[in-house]
């Protein structure tokens, strides 16, 4: 999960970089209002790739948390514990 979550990113963050200079470029060459709004345009696809890939890359949006596995066991461990008869 992790590897196809890495080469992922990897992919994501090319494809950033490359719009980002396509744009930026753009900017600078196209003297149309039109050219400069597609290259606005371009950026902010890039920008909404970057933060695709920052999602990924967040930890918390992809596991639990300590803290929550933590609870989680000693829930468990609680049911566990009530359920055994004390003998």
């Amino acid at each position: 999960m992790r590897d196809k979550l890495f080469y992922l990113r990897n992919i994501l963050n090319v494809v950033f970089i490359l719009l980002a200079i396509g744009a930026m470029v753009g900017v600078l060459v196209c003297k149309s209002s039109t050219g400069q709004n597609i290259c606005y345009a371009v950026a902010l696809v890039a920008v909404i790739i970057k933060i695709i890939e920052v999602i990924l890359r967040t930890p918390s949006m992809t596991r639990k948390t300590q803290y929550e596995q933590r609870r989680y066991h000693q829930r468990r461990n609680t049911r566990l514990s009530e359920t055994e008869s004390p003998e």
